[in-house]
């Protein structure tokens, strides 16, 4: 895309090759694990630049649809129409239209509710990983503050800046417009006549407006790429303390618990993630995509959080977590004498069957149906069969590891 705004299509080409898209996505790999395998203060300080560049850059993408009228922007997109051969805002509009109904769907007039809750499945990609919080919260010096207050900012900004978004969208682009473009976009769609040298997301349909401004271009593709660079960086940050928590509970061989004492780092997990990691984009790059973006999704709804809300529901009911729940801060907060963290996961609860269920009824997605039930079922029996092995060696060797999991840590 940013090869694309500033005029480089070659280049863009070249990208999307294997080898280089081997090469690169090793090399964003290599910057993610270099931003936190020195440390939470490194990456506390590498975090503070990436997130102020990349906010910066989608805040010019939103200023620039802000202060754009409805007919500017079509006056642009005919501009850009005429340089480049392409359809114009009319023209791309009915021929869209037409590979729409060919697909047996229609491109809806005005909103509609099946839509606006399909739409959540988008809208969850905002903040589903601040859950990555949870991972640093003994590295945090009160976590009983930091931990809540960091998480609901995570979903107040940026729902904040999707409002914004859709708010300026609608009005600048046009409801109808933006759906055949969306539809061109998420599907891929080679239709015939649009010769512009990017595809119609809404950041392209941003760089419509201002196809002359390097600098703005720049920023806004910029945006993307950090926060893409960002979510590699988080995956580190998880994964490590993933491996680090199952060694210090005997779910694992003993080097996962192992701590780099200068960085207070697991460096050894951070290089099995990276090893791993580097498997799998050569299977991307050379062979098939192993996960679909969204059975990714798929799988953390029914195996993060879902099992995670279905025990925050019984959490406070339970009689083998009384003790725990008794000398929780949080014990006195109830509404209607019910407590929060109860009413917080029924709620969770509805707003991931509805995420679940759009997942399998989306067109088009009958194969990632089929695919990921299969790649879920295998995923959890590996998991069971790798508790159970390795509690059956820690019994062994004379460790009942059970008592592991009868008490929660203290954060």
């Amino acid at each position: 895309m940013m090869f694309q705004f500033l005029g480089f299509e070659g280049a863009a080409d070249v990208i999307q090759t294997p080898i280089v898209v081997f090469l690169a996505s090793s090399l964003v790999s290599v910057i993610g694990l270099l931003f936190v395998v020195f440390g939470i203060k490194v990456f506390a300080s590498v975090q503070k630049v990436v997130m102020f560049l990349g906010i910066l850059g989608c805040t010019i993408i939103l200023l620039v649809f802000t202060f754009t009228s409805h007919d500017a922007f079509v006056q642009a997109w005919n501009n850009l129409a005429v340089e480049y051969g392409s359809l114009d805002y009319q023209s791309f509009l009915n021929s869209a239209r037409v590979s729409i109904e060919e697909a047996g769907n229609v491109l809806p007039a005005t909103w509609n509710w099946f839509d606006t809750l399909g739409v959540m499945v988008a809208g969850s990609w905002l903040f589903a990983y601040a859950y990555c919080i949870t991972f640093i919260a003994g590295e945090v010096k009160r976590p009983d503050k930091t931990i809540i207050l960091a998480n609901l900012w995570a979903v107040l900004v940026p729902a904040f800046f999707m409002i914004w978004l859709g708010i300026v969208l609608y009005r600048t682009v046009g409801f109808e417009f933006l759906s055949a473009t969306a539809f061109v976009d998420n599907n891929a769609i080679e239709l015939a006549g649009y010769t512009f040298p990017w595809s119609p997301h809404f950041i392209g349909l941003a760089a419509v407006i201002v196809p002359n401004n390097a600098i703005l271009l720049f920023m806004m593709a910029l945006s993307y790429m950090l926060f893409t660079i960002w979510w590699v960086a988080l995956s580190y940050l998880a994964f490590p303390r993933i491996l680090f928590a199952w060694g210090m509970d005997r779910m694992g061989p003993k080097w996962f618990a192992d701590i780099d004492y200068k960085y207070a780092s697991p460096v050894k997990n951070h290089i099995l993630c990276f090893a791993l990691g580097e498997i799998g984009i050569f299977l991307y790059a050379f062979a098939f995509d192993p996960m679909a973006g969204l059975s990714v999704t798929g799988m953390e709804i029914v195996s993060v959080f879902g099992v995670t809300a279905i025990a925050a529901a019984i959490f406070p009911f339970s009689k083998r977590a009384k003790q725990i729940w008794d000398s929780s801060p949080y014990k006195g907060w109830k509404i209607l004498g019910i407590p929060t963290v109860t009413i917080g996961a029924i709620v969770n609860l509805i707003y991931l069957a509805i995420l679940f269920y759009f997942f399998l009824v989306l067109p088009d997605l009958e194969g990632f149906v089929i695919g990921s039930l299969i790649l879920y079922a295998v995923v959890w029996v590996l998991g069971i069969a790798w508790y159970f092995f390795w509690k059956y060696r820690n019994r062994q060797a004379g460790v009942d590891v059970s008592m592991t999991f009868g008490e929660l840590p203290p954060d």
